[in-house]
């Protein structure tokens, strides 16, 4: 799966901070950044497969 804002890259973590996520709690690396959210608060997501 892509990112939707970042179309060139694989959506690799999952936002688990506790608010309303802009990016549908589906991320990637550069929207990680932009959201400002800390790494302590994603989940990556091949920890679901």
């Amino acid at each position: 799966m892509y990112c939707k804002f970042h179309p060139k890259i694989q959506v690799s973590l999952i936002c688990a901070a506790p608010h309303k996520c802009q990016f549908k709690r589906k991320m990637c690396v550069e929207c990680q950044q932009e959201h400002g959210v800390e790494v302590k608060q994603t989940i990556l997501m091949k920890k679901f497969y």
